[in-house]
């Protein structure tokens, strides 16, 4: 009888880890494929300019633009999206960006928003580097967040960056 109860013991303990293994790679397989990374590159139209550049009384300049961007994700799947933009310069000397931006982007499968901080590498050339949020707000991209680089070398050049969503 006391075989049979530490024969017992040792199936049930066998069963108990490999339920635990199974447990452990459902949540990774289940976590990786919430988790996305992605890189991008994207084309712009050509800047609509508003407000002033301080001469002229207006102490903040902004910039409207669209545009295209295709992602490819770590499987290579390629997305096309269509996108808008607003940037906006920050009070000198008072913020860690020099520009803020929001974009809403649009996908077949659904839309989201990113909110960008923006350091101006170069002010000749437009070179740009951003670091910001994604958030999900339609289809498949609904409730999601994540975060994104992007880097634009000079004005009417391509954006490139990389980005991941977490949830």
């Amino acid at each position: 009888m006391n075989r049979s109860k530490s024969v017992s013991k040792t199936f049930v303990n066998k069963v108990l880890s490999a339920m635990a293994l199974v447990a452990m790679l459902w949540l990774a397989v289940s976590s990786a494929a919430m988790a996305q990374s992605f890189t991008f590159e994207s084309t712009g139209d050509p800047l609509n300019s508003l407000g002033g550049d301080g001469k002229n009384g207006v102490p903040y300049t902004g910039w409207q633009w669209t545009g295209s961007t295709v992602s490819v994700t770590e499987d290579g799947t390629k997305t096309k999206r269509t996108y808008s933009c607003v940037m906006m310069s920050q009070p000198p000397n008072d913020s860690l960006f020099q520009t803020h931006m929001l974009c809403d982007i649009k996908a077949l499968n659904g839309t989201y928003s990113t909110t960008m901080g923006c350091t101006i590498i170069d002010p000749k050339t437009f070179e740009t580097s951003c670091i910001g949020g994604l958030y999900g707000t339609g289809g498949a991209y609904e409730g999601r967040r994540g975060s994104l680089t992007s880097y634009l070398k000079s004005a009417g050049a391509k954006s490139k960056g990389t980005g991941q969503w977490f949830e």
